[in-house]
């Protein structure tokens, strides 16, 4: 008799194991990877980029493309190349790259509003150290030395969407840059540098200073998270949002989360509210959350 009742308290604790077992591998296949961390992506033009210094003439290129990352909710930063650049039959280039290629410096990036009442949204491109955008030299009679300082500020499109990629629109036209300053803030412009006797005349201080205008169309798709455990590699799409509601546009991933505010995964429409509580699942969390 107590022989059957060990063997039914046993079969009674195999049963709870394999139970809790069970519902611990549930949990585990049930938990979704939320991506964190800064937001990584590559870009390239869809039109031909020009720089046009006021009176100084036009220096055209073929194609760029740039990589970086989205690291806070307003801010990041990038790199260029720009490829097959020339101005008056002179084929440009960056000190140490090959005859037609432009490297810009670092660009730090930061979004403000063009204007806020219409949700438009741009981004600002400014040195991330020191003060040059890019400098070149387009060698030949004479020999047209240019450097790029202060900013330039394009537009970000698209707004209040959640998606994986979007697009920087820089234009200008007679020689003057389409947005010249964030709403409320000051002249936000690029200033060329150009010297007629090659970088040496640059260095000694022989340049005139022009305003001017930078203009290319960017498209930026995000790089998906991945994510490896043991021997399996799972790729998640980093899709953002680009928000107007704060005091600056920001960039915020939608999230599961209790009492959210939004209802759907893409944070677009609003969840109902209880007692002053939204009943939602999503969330959208600032970059890099």
């Amino acid at each position: 008799m107590a022989m059957t009742k060990r063997i039914r308290t046993t079969g009674l604790w195999l049963i709870a194991i394999l139970a809790l077992t069970a519902l611990f591998a549930a949990s585990a296949q049930a938990t979704k990877h939320e991506n964190k961390g800064p937001v990584k992506f590559t870009a390239a033009s869809t039109t031909a980029p020009v720089f046009e210094p006021e009176g100084a003439g036009e220096v055209t290129c073929s194609s760029e493309t740039a990589t970086g990352e989205i690291t806070s909710a307003v801010s990041g930063h990038l790199t260029a190349v720009l490829s097959g650049c020339a101005t008056e039959g002179k084929q440009c280039h960056s000190a140490s790259a090959s005859e037609g290629t432009i490297d810009t410096e670092e660009l730090a990036t930061e979004t403000g509003y063009i204007n806020r009442a219409n949700g438009e949204v741009g981004t600002d491109f400014k040195p991330a150290s020191g003060e040059f955008l890019a400098k070149f030299d387009c060698p030949g009679t004479p020999d047209i030395y240019i450097a790029i300082k202060q900013s330039v500020i394009g537009r970000l499109e698209p707004a209040n969407t959640m998606s994986t990629s979007s697009e920087s629109l820089l234009n200008g036209a007679l020689a003057k840059q389409e947005i010249n300053r964030f709403e409320g803030g000051a002249p936000d412009t690029p200033l060329f540098e150009v010297s007629t006797a090659g970088q040496t005349g640059f260095e000694a201080a022989e340049f005139v200073e022009f305003g001017g205008f930078e203009s290319v169309h960017l498209a930026a798709t995000n790089i998906e998270q991945v994510v490896t455990k043991g021997k399996k590699t799972k790729r998640y799409p980093d899709s953002v949002k680009v928000t107007t509601t704060g005091a600056q546009p920001e960039y915020a991933r939608c999230r599961k989360a209790k009492g959210a505010k939004w209802k759907n995964a893409a944070c677009t429409e609003k969840a109902a509210e209880k007692a002053g509580r939204f009943t939602g699942r999503y969330e959208l969390f600032p970059v890099p959350s």
